[in-house]
């Protein structure tokens, strides 16, 4: 007798050291690890359509790895899931052919994802980015502002309008978000992680390594950050190094005020 394995629901994932996305051109998608399905399953289940539909996106196999997603919506309807996945296709289409098209796609699919679960981070996040990719700035930082409100003691708000701050030229501003995040998640390894990523990028490599070493002390579990904070003890560590941007040090505070979109608006500075 053959038994269909079952898996727990898949999602394409952004890397978890770094989950923010904050920095261009660095925006890169790194994916969950994925068990081989099991052998003469004929009717796979919606976790497993999921699977194999992000595997077909690791390989760039995009219209294989729709045909998936779409599976599993069709199986589960109600799960943000699948719907979040197809989203992310759709995206990753329009990022490197600049289609119209396919950015409504998205769009489409990430608002079916937020009907099916309004605190979806992952999808909140990457809607946001669409609108600004699009030229909607003003419109993704209205998006991003009213979910922090919403949610005024959460990291993930803030690690996501940090990260549009950044595509924004703007890094002071980013860094701000960064040190709130911290006051209100001071256990979250992502948002030490990203200050970590941020110090480092900004030529800090005392502060990086200070913050990978917070990370690492709340997980230890962590191979990449044990790995980065090996090669940033290698180094000399120099915070004004030459052949690097620099900013201001702050400590961990809280911001005096933060940037409404109003006032992102009425500045002009995009």
């Amino acid at each position: 007798m053959i038994f269909c394995m079952s898996f727990p629901m898949k999602s394409i994932t952004e890397n978890p050291t770094y989950c923010s996305d904050l920095l261009r051109p660095m925006v890169t998608v790194l994916f969950t690890v994925l068990m081989p399905l099991g052998l003469g399953c004929t009717n796979m289940t919606a976790e497993g359509r999921n699977s194999q539909g992000v595997r077909y996106f690791q390989q760039a196999r995009y219209d294989m790895a729709i045909s998936e997603f779409q599976s599993a919506v069709n199986q589960s309807p109600d799960s943000p899931e699948g719907y979040y996945n197809i989203g992310m296709t759709y995206h990753a289409l329009a990022q490197s052919s600049r289609e119209a098209t396919y950015y409504a796609q998205a769009e489409q699919y990430y608002k079916l994802c937020l009907s099916k679960n309004q605190n979806h981070e992952a999808c909140r996040r990457k809607y946001a980015e669409l609108m600004f990719e699009t030229g909607r700035v003003v419109e993704a930082f209205n998006y991003l502002h009213d979910w922090e409100v919403i949610n005024k003691d959460a990291a993930a708000p803030k690690l996501a309008m940090a990260k549009l701050y950044l595509d924004a030229g703007r890094p002071e501003d980013a860094l701000t978000y960064l040190n709130a995040a911290a006051l209100k998640e001071p256990q979250n390894v992502e948002v030490y992680n990203a200050l970590g990523k941020f110090r480092e990028d900004y030529g800090d490599l005392t502060l990086a390594l200070e913050n990978y070493r917070v990370s690492y002390q709340i997980n230890p579990m962590q191979r990449e950050i044990a790995t980065k904070i090996a090669q940033l003890r290698g180094q000399q560590v120099n915070s004004t190094s030459t052949n690097t941007q620099t900013l201001p040090q702050q400590e961990f505070k809280p911001p005096q005020t933060f940037d409404t979109p109003t006032r992102v608006a009425s500045r002009n500075r995009f």
